[in-house]
């Protein structure tokens, strides 16, 4: 173990003893803010630590006079607040939206953004010695490898947005304002305390077990950093910060990158597993090849430097990890295990939640970047297959020409041609052909057990859409309560079943379906679909999948929609099983610019054909 981990207590001391008290650390029950609670607490007894609700797994064992339930997003509660404490040092790692699941826009930016609009003035007005934020490598968005602190910021989601505007509103408290301040921008930070659901805790309570988590892309890389030396670096920002640097953000990270694969094998080692490990967890909608800090700025200005390597703060991870009295309580600890049981309907899935990011605390604890608030959760897969007049860079620009900028799953058949890099797209290349209704069947089950999206979407590589398939399908959503599948195909022949209405109407033929050129189902009817047993005894090679999968809800008498106009249409003329397209395959009215806004004709029976 490195010696930074346990020989440094006077090192630590001093530091502690130096800020100027008495100190407050807002949103002290998350990752971040409860690891430098309980050090500073082993030092200073006039600090104090919020936390909304009590009791808070990670601040067991303090001084009841340590720890402070407050909600400082009402005003009066943060006025009675800082009367009490009248803080000298403030380390603020308050934040939402950091989970796959915290998706709220409007909370996201009340509390990492809004919120400091009424904290800030408070702070300046009584002369702190110093305000320490907690921000967010993902302030950065897509420009993610090692950018310094005053490149430009790529923002992609909500939380990102909040977290950068709330970086620009510290610079301008320090250096318009006088406040003595600083963001620090915090890379993968991982160490005890952390979630159970990170990946992190996964590997270890996996490891201990003698097994792998599941892993994302082996390629896809973090810059993880021991969490002594996040606190040492609020530490730092707080006693070196000199004036001309008020409201400067700062990297805070190790400057290296560590990919998946690494962690993968570094993990092998120290458990002494032999398997090989599965990279077939789904990538989220933030994970970048590269995504790693540079730090030059922060060890200059802060005289901060990290001081333990991956595998040694991964080893004090397992030393605490098996120090528990209660591991299987902690595991059950996770945010996302609190979040699913208080979410009705919520639809659970192996997936773990880890990214670079802010480690700080939800009115408690964030820690990595959202998926767009107001969107359907939506897991996209594309079955491809060689076929001499298609290009498959062409089919995924269809997709997000048609608004469908989801990450998506490319399930290739074996003779494919290799593909350029593709952003937000991950191959997966089968070992032996599976055949159209093979292959299709195959990637429906996948995104099945490997996403908890809401909503699964099968699609080929031979389908252009419209500029409003994905809001046209979405709007429905709210509207349609029980569904097979809604087709965003729907073809000329079938012009008399759709004819009558514009927008979406109840259709199934069953056995004379035509067409999976895009298929959206419920996590429920993907389920049904996939244990219905024609789906599995018919020729996997050429088989029927429109015909077999159509009659299966006409089997369970579950309605199944198709949109007039058709928001898809062909880009080919030969099908994957061969067959050539004649001019009633093509899509019905279908138009390359058409908007969504169309009224919705919802089932009245489950014999509608809408005749």
């Amino acid at each position: 173990m490195n010696a930074s981990l346990n020989d440094h207590a006077a090192e630590w001391k001093e530091k502690i003893d130096s800020l100027r008290g008495p100190i407050l650390v807002l949103g002290a029950s998350g990752f971040i803010g409860a690891n430098l609670l309980h050090k500073i607490a082993e030092v200073r007894d006039d600090v104090t630590g919020t936390t909304t609700h009590l009791p808070a797994w990670r601040l067991q064992g303090l001084p009841q006079r340590t720890v402070r339930q407050v909600d400082v997003l009402v005003d009066s509660e943060l006025d009675n607040l800082l009367d009490t404490i009248d803080p000298r040092t403030v380390f603020d790692c308050i934040g939402y939206g950091g989970y796959p699941f915290e998706t709220d826009a409007k909370r996201i930016y009340d509390t990492n953004f809004t919120f400091l609009t009424r904290l800030l003035p408070r702070l300046s007005r009584r002369g702190i010695g110093a305000y320490v934020h907690a921000g967010t490598s993902s302030e950065y968005g897509t420009n993610s490898a090692g950018p310094g602190e005053t490149e430009f910021t790529a923002p992609n989601s909500d939380y990102a947005v909040s977290k950068i505007a709330a970086a620009h509103l510290i610079y301008h408290f320090g250096q318009r304002c006088q406040l003595r301040c600083a963001n620090l921008r915090l890379y993968s930070v991982f160490g005890p305390l952390e979630d159970s659901s990170r990946l992190m805790p996964q590997v270890v309570a996996k490891g201990v077990a003698g097994m792998l988590p599941e892993f994302v892309h082996p390629e896809i890389s973090r810059d993880f950093l021991y969490v002594d030396d996040a606190v040492a670096a609020f530490l730092h920002a707080a006693l070196y910060l000199e004036d001309a640097h008020w409201g400067e953000s700062f990297n805070i990270g190790t400057g290296q990158e560590t990919t998946i694969a690494a962690v993968a094998e570094i993990a092998r080692e120290l458990f002494q597993i032999e398997a090989q490990p599965s990279y077939a967890m789904p990538a989220r909608d933030w994970d970048l090849s590269y995504w790693f800090a540079n730090i030059d700025h922060a060890r200059l200005l802060l005289r901060w430097e990290p001081k333990v390597t991956f595998r040694e703060g991964l080893e004090s991870v397992l030393a605490w990890y098996r120090g528990l009295a209660d591991q299987t309580g902690y595991g059950q600890n996770s945010k996302r295990c609190v979040a699913a049981n208080s979410i009705a309907g919520n639809l659970s899935s192996p997936v773990m939640p880890h990214a670079a990011g802010s480690n700080a605390a939800n009115m408690t604890d964030a820690n990595n970047q959202s998926p767009s608030t107001e969107r359907r959760r939506l897991a996209i897969g594309m079955i491809a297959c060689e076929r001499p007049t298609l290009d498959v860079h062409a089919a995924i620009d269809q997709l997000r020409f048609g608004g469908f900028d989801d990450l998506v799953h490319l399930f290739c058949e074996p003779g494919m041609p290799p593909l350029r890099p593709m952003a937000r797209v991950i191959e997966h290349h089968n070992p032996v052909r599976r055949g159209v209704m093979g292959n299709w069947s195959y990637c429906l089950r996948w995104l099945l057990e490997h996403t908890s999206a809401d909503y699964l979407m099968v699609c080929e590589d031979d389908v252009e859409y419209c500029r409003g398939a994905r809001d046209a399908w979405e709007r429905s959503t709210s509207v349609l309560s029980q569904v097979g599948y809604w087709s965003l195909y729907t073809p000329r022949r079938d012009r008399e079943l759709v004819c009558k209405s514009e927008g979406w109407t109840a259709s199934n033929r069953g056995r004379d379906t035509w067409g999976t050129q895009c298929m959206c189902f419920p996590r429920a009817s993907a389920a049904l679909v996939l244990r219905y047993d024609p789906l599995h005894h018919e020729d996997q090679m050429r088989g029927a999948t429109d015909a077999v999968v159509a009659q299966c809800f006409v089997d369970a008498r579950i309605p199944c929609y198709y949109h007039n106009p058709s928001l898809a249409n062909h880009l080919g003329r030969v099908s994957s099983i061969g067959h050539n397209w004649y001019e009633d395959h093509v899509g019905f009215n279908f138009e390359p610019e058409f908007q969504a806004g169309i009224p919705i004709r919802p089932l009245l029976n489950t014999n509608d054909q809408c005749t």
